[in-house]
């Protein structure tokens, strides 16, 4: 072994240096590590109770959950809409399934790529956000065009669509991308802009919904500064609803809500990850009540108040509507959709 070696005196204490320093550098995560998973490193003042928080009020709850439990069968399931058939669409891997409202699998629709969002236009056509660009199926569901990529930075994870435009939220690039039907970019926004008042989203994660509402504005989700963004299809920043808070109205953690849909009456429903609940607020944007939380939804990790992306990457949600009012919430951890109806009241 001795003459197998041909370091020298020097060489071997650099060596022991470098390994020292390797040493205390890893030491010193494990620090970190512990007292990150330990306390915070805040005093008792600041910390919470999250079983406390995530305890909600059955007062509080307007819903009830169906029976039924929708198996998407996708390793990765992201997003899920329905259409005004009634039909269940479903992005998960690379595909996006059809299921009836019974759990039926009726078809896939195969592209290449990841499948990230999924919506249904008036004419039957259906939208695929596919990371860094749109597919495009026809009413028989075979697929007419991919459009031209937003780059590889970019990631779309909603779609919405009017008998003119196409609205895709680019996580990636923090913005609105607005559409022709023909795939052409007709503006984008979400910057900053001091003439509109406007102080810019910030999507800390891939979890960037926006829904087209009643009213005509574009409703997106600003989950950095915990609120509803509102804007005109061209562009023009509205108003926000909103606050960030630990009691039921509000949304709390580094972002929230991941995910809104819109009621038949104007109202909207929104998911957050984290404490994982799923409420309903009119159209102006007050708290109304809950549809579900942790027991309802039956989740299987621990509920918590995430301070940083990375801690709820997991178990996100994803929620849509259908022409009853009734609400699908897709569990993406466990690739399940439960359903909830509103409680008939004797009013």
């Amino acid at each position: 072994m001795r003459n197998m070696t041909g370091a020298t005196k020097s060489e071997v204490l650099i060596g022991l240096v470098i390994a020292g320093a390797i040493g205390v550098g890893v030491w010193s995560l494990v620090l970190i590590e512990h007292k990150d998973q330990a306390s915070s490193g805040l005093g008792a003042a600041y910390q919470y109770d999250v079983s406390s928080l995530a305890y909600i009020d059955p007062d509080l709850i307007l819903y009830d959950a169906l029976p039924l439990v929708i198996e998407t069968g996708y390793l990765n399931a992201r997003s899920v809409c329905v259409d005004h058939r009634g039909q269940v669409f479903v992005a998960g891997d690379q595909t996006v399934r059809v299921f009836k409202q019974d759990g039926n699998l009726i078809r896939t629709l195969m592209s290449p790529g990841p499948s990230y969002c999924v919506t249904v236009a008036p004419d039957d056509r259906v939208f695929v956000g596919k990371k860094d660009h749109v597919d495009v199926f026809g009413p028989d569901y075979k697929l007419e065009t991919a459009w031209p990529s937003l780059g590889q930075d970019a990631v779309i994870t909603s779609l919405a669509v009017t008998g003119t435009q196409v609205f895709a939220a680019d996580a990636g690039h923090r913005e609105v991308v607005v559409y022709d039907l023909t795939g052409q970019v007709v503006t984008r926004f979400g910057q900053a802009s001091d003439d509109q008042g406007f102080d810019g989203i910030i999507v800390p994660s891939a979890y960037f919904d926006l829904v087209l509402s009643q009213d005509g504005l574009l409703r997106v989700v600003n989950p950095g500064r915990l609120r509803v963004d509102a804007f005109t299809p061209e562009g023009q920043y509205e108003f926000p609803w909103g606050k960030p808070g630990n009691d039921i109205a509000g949304f709390c953690g580094c972002c929230n809500p991941c995910a809104l849909a819109v009621l038949p009456d104007g109202g909207f429903v929104t998911a957050e990850k984290g404490l994982m609940r799923v409420k309903v607020y009119n159209s102006d944007g007050g708290f109304e009540g809950v549809v579900a939380g942790p027991v309802e939804l039956q989740v299987r990790i621990e509920p918590k108040i995430c301070r940083t992306p990375d801690e709820c990457r997991a178990n996100a949600l994803d929620v849509a509507v259908d022409q009853a009012g009734d609400i699908y919430v897709l569990d993406t951890e466990h690739a399940q959709i439960r359903v909830f109806s509103k409680r008939k009241t004797n009013d």
